[in-house]
């Protein structure tokens, strides 16, 4: 609510100016779609326009006040501006990825759940239920995460905009971040158009996403093998390695920089760093298990 707020009065401010430049950011509005976040790219841009002026502004007083009370050149003046203009093109840019990134994390958190909740939805579609009672069971289902989340989307499209249910169910394929939940999307929506069955469909798209599911995971699965060689004989026996040679060098000495300290800055600091770099990839690559 804050940041709808926030987005709201920054768009009261800047709409006219954002409404002009908001044609080359066509890519952002699909990403604020993707990432479920439910305001116009217009009053998107607004808000990454003022949280930028505002973080200058500050960012700009603050070194022009530290300039005066310290009586330091005017030429500091200059790289008080050049300071705050990068600190504002940074909150501009992270405002512009952060639709991506958040659409990547539901992405890989749909097709976590995918395989699990296709099955769901071919177990009540063999009662001959209606399509909306699918997605109704599927929305009280809330351990299927994003995916219970995208059957509220269709659910709330359907019965409070009024939207036809195969109009509701392709507004979702448009927007959904993953591939395979809008291949069934758009499958559901032309079975149901076509009058085809919707179970046997259902049941075919389960199959082939939990087979997809399962080969994906054999890959994964090799891919940590590998890794895990790769931490093996970088994050220890590289260390061991370099704990040896610097340990040499101090005994020999002779060099200008003093080896313990290069040995203390090596395990307290370049370690931690390159393990948590480590996790992050490891993060970043391996998809979410449900």
């Amino acid at each position: 609510m804050i940041f709808e707020g926030f987005i709201l009065f920054a768009h009261s401010i800047l709409g006219n100016f954002s409404d002009r430049i908001s044609e080359p950011f066509g890519n952002l509005r699909i990403d604020l779609q993707s990432a479920d976040i439910r305001t116009t790219l217009s009053a998107y841009l607004s808000g990454a326009l003022f949280s930028s002026i505002l973080i200058f502004s500050i960012l700009f007083f603050l070194s022009f006040t530290i300039i005066i009370l310290k009586n330091m050149p005017l030429l500091d003046i200059l790289a008080a501006f050049i300071l705050s203009s990068a600190g504002a093109l940074a909150v501009f840019s992270v405002f512009i990825a952060m639709p991506k990134i958040i659409a990547g994390e539901r992405k890989r958190s749909i097709e976590a759940s995918l395989p699990y909740a296709v099955n769901h939805m071919a177990t009540i579609a063999v009662s001959g239920v209606p399509p909306l009672a699918i997605f109704h069971s599927l929305a009280r289902f809330e351990r299927y995460g994003e995916v219970s989340r995208e059957a509220n989307s269709i659910i709330r499209d359907s019965e409070t905009f009024g939207y036809d249910i195969t109009e509701a169910i392709k507004r979702k394929a448009d927007r959904t971040p993953s591939e395979d939940f809008r291949r069934l999307l758009i499958g559901m929506a032309s079975g149901i158009n076509t009058g085809g069955n919707l179970s046997s469909f259902l049941n075919e798209a389960a199959s082939s996403i939990t087979e997809k599911h399962r080969n994906m995971w054999k890959n994964v699965i090799e891919r940590l093998s590998m890794y895990s060689e790769a931490y093996v004989t970088i994050f220890v026996a590289g260390p061991i390695f370099f704990i040896v040679m610097g340990s040499m060098m101090g005994l020999v000495g002779g060099g200008s920089i003093n080896p313990v300290i290069l040995m203390e800055m090596f395990i307290y600091l370049a370690i931690p760093a390159a393990n948590v770099m480590y996790l992050l990839f490891i993060e970043a690559t391996i998809p979410k298990m449900e």
